[in-house]
């Protein structure tokens, strides 16, 4: 998820590596679509990740915890127990998540939904990784746009998103209106920052911002919600 001129830095990089030698590489990114777009990309053999199926969930388990097979047993059976499986999506990144959590809360899965989520809020923003105040700006304006985008296209008909060029005057707009200071210019960074670089949100083939899960879009929807009830309380 590195800029662009950092993707063709390292597709020259690879293409010279390969000229004398057979190796195998593999490169993954969450938008193939803008990659392929911007960058020259070379000869290669294109693979989809897509959501697990209940088989693939239980073998993923398994491959995980392999050290300690009752771990993954007893997580399978409290994942169907508590039905989290119809809660969330069931994407390799979620489960490699909720196998973490498992792991950091000393084998016991939260114990709500929103927990859950709030934990993959921490993982996905990096909040785990910040090392500067800059850093935590930087997460609690994505956690802002996340949070009102959501609630702006729940409150609209058929849950319409946006196109890019119209969310980007949306943000502009709303931190006009804000305590915040932005410059225009971080905005585009911003997107990039949220679309390519979390797996919540991404542009799709039809040039709209959208989340990746109905999940996620209905999880930052709540969090506006509550957080503007409590600034209405403070007020």
């Amino acid at each position: 998820e590195f800029e662009v001129e950092k993707q063709n830095s390292i597709f020259k990089e690879l293409t010279e590596l390969t000229q004398n030698e057979y190796t195998n590489f593999i490169l993954a990114t969450r938008n193939y679509e803008s990659l392929s777009k911007d960058c020259e990309i070379p000869t290669h053999l294109l693979t989809y990740v897509s959501n697990f199926d209940l088989r693939q969930v239980k073998q993923y388990l398994t491959t995980f915890f392999k050290q300690d097979l009752k771990k993954s047993d007893e997580l399978w059976d409290s994942l169907l127990e508590n039905k989290i499986l119809d809660k969330i999506p069931a994407t390799p990144l979620t489960i490699s998540l909720l196998s973490i959590l498992y792991e950091e809360n000393g084998y016991e899965i939260p114990a709500t939904i929103t927990d859950v989520y709030d934990n993959f809020n921490t993982f996905l923003l990096g909040r785990l990784n910040v090392n500067s105040n800059l850093d935590f700006l930087k997460i609690n304006l994505k956690e802002a746009i996340l949070e009102m985008y959501a609630l702006e296209i729940i409150q609209t008909p058929n849950r319409t998103r946006k196109k890019k060029e119209d969310f980007i005057k949306y943000l502009i707009d709303y931190f006009k209106g804000q305590s915040i200071t932005i410059e225009d210019g971080v905005i585009p960074e911003l997107i990039k920052g949220i679309t390519d670089g979390t797996g919540i949100l991404n542009i799709d083939e039809q040039g709209y911002v959208t989340y990746q899960h109905d999940h996620f879009l209905e999880y930052y929807a709540s969090r506006e919600i509550f957080n503007s009830e409590d600034r209405t309380e403070l007020e």
